[in-house]
């Protein structure tokens, strides 16, 4: 699954990369965050075969999630279809070399995530980006661009987040809290109004945006934005609050903003899956996951303030 990095360490990255005193200007388009679960299809070229993924790799009816698979073996025609669509684009020196083509996107409707729009339509596969694998040793894997990925049309219930609203935005990278200023208010319009939502005729709460820069120094960058709701829900507390449990105000509330409860219920989703029951032999798996999420996200956050991550 793509890694989705926070703009502040893609700032980092941006500085590394560039070779000249000033920072660049660079276009990104935003699709909206959709609140369900990761998932993916993965096509096999050589046996023109799909199978359907989690976050953590390959499902099947049998160990499904949240009912992805059987939802794939459903549609199995719809898919192909947009597989072949797909190789439409390529040369044919780049389809004698493919080996894998992989679909990511969201599986999001009704009893996967609760509290937004999406959550109130039957379950759906929503994809946001194509990956294009070739053989072993040929080299040049790569990313589809978006304004590609935009012209593709699925077969229902299969959709494409690009061909709902998008979010363009020129990002200077010397004034980035220029950036910063329009994307929140991207955000709030989101998170006012999910437009993906809103075109099927439910009115509700959505996510977030998740923004793509596709190719600057031959790298591609995605980073999410959430909403006040979603960033910081239930785990705002008062110090006054703090002080009633004699406990360290500025610790404990760089601990919350760290790990909010959205992320403990991403970990829930991904670990124990559908299942109503907590599986304890999953307990180290779950905690395993919510470290390494805070790590990958977190970790500049962390090394910039008077913590360490063994004190956290």
């Amino acid at each position: 699954m793509p890694s989705i990095e926070a703009l502040r360490k893609i700032v980092k990255d941006i500085e590394y990369l560039c070779e000249e005193p000033r920072l660049p200007e660079l276009s990104a388009v935003g699709t909206v965050k959709l609140h369900g679960t990761n998932a993916s299809i993965l096509y096999n070229n050589t046996k023109n075969t799909i199978n359907p993924q989690k976050k953590s790799g390959i499902i099947s009816i049998d160990n499904d999630n949240f009912g992805f698979a059987q939802f794939v073996d459903e549609n199995t025609t719809g898919y192909m279809d947009i597989i072949d669509k797909i190789k439409l684009l390529l040369t044919k020196e780049e389809l004698g070399l493919l080996e894998y083509i992989t679909i990511f996107g969201e599986w999001a409707g009704k009893g996967i995530q609760k509290k937004v729009a999406i959550s109130e339509l039957p379950k759906a596969f929503y994809m946001f980006g194509i990956h294009i694998k070739h053989r072993c040793g040929s080299g040049n894997d790569y990313w589809l661009s978006s304004e590609i990925v935009s012209q593709l049309k699925p077969l229902t219930p299969i959709y494409n987040l690009y061909n709902f609203k998008t979010y363009s935005i020129k990002i200077d990278f010397n004034k980035i809290s220029e950036a910063n200023d329009l994307m929140k208010t991207q955000v709030d319009e989101v998170e006012k109004e999910d437009p993906v939502a809103k075109s099927f005729g439910v009115s509700g709460v959505g996510e977030g945006i998740v923004y793509v820069i596709d190719n600057y120094k031959g790298q591609r960058f995605i980073w999410k934005a959430k909403g006040e709701k979603h960033a910081h829900a239930g785990k705002i507390k008062s110090k006054e609050r703090y002080k009633e449990k004699q406990v360290d105000y500025k610790r404990e509330s760089f601990l919350d903003s760290i790990l909010p409860n959205w992320r403990l219920e991403q970990g829930v989703t991904e670990i124990f899956g559908e299942s109503t029951l907590i599986d304890r032999r999953l307990y180290g798996d779950y905690i395993k996951w919510i470290n390494q999420d805070i790590i990958k996200e977190e970790m500049d956050r962390i090394e910039e303030s008077d913590y360490t991550k063994r004190f956290i």
